[in-house]
């Protein structure tokens, strides 16, 4: 939902969970990409960067991440 989602971005103090830089709009990553079975839960999303998000694309991206949210 998106109080969810406000929740998840605030819990990562609005930063990427990657990088942690604080852009201006973070896009929803799914830590279990949705065609490998992940779902659209708070579980399985995470905050990230443009940058960081398109490079998942190409495989996992360099610095693992704790979840903060479960």
């Amino acid at each position: 939902t998106a109080a969810d989602w406000r929740a998840i971005k605030a819990a990562y103090d609005y930063r990427c969970a990657y990088c942690g830089k604080k852009p201006k709009e973070l896009t929803q990553d799914h830590v279990i990409p949705l065609i490998k079975g992940g779902g659209t839960t708070k579980e399985n999303i995470l905050p990230a960067c443009r940058s960081c998000n398109s490079k998942k694309h190409v495989g996992l991206p360099a610095n693992p991440v704790q979840l903060v949210l479960g």
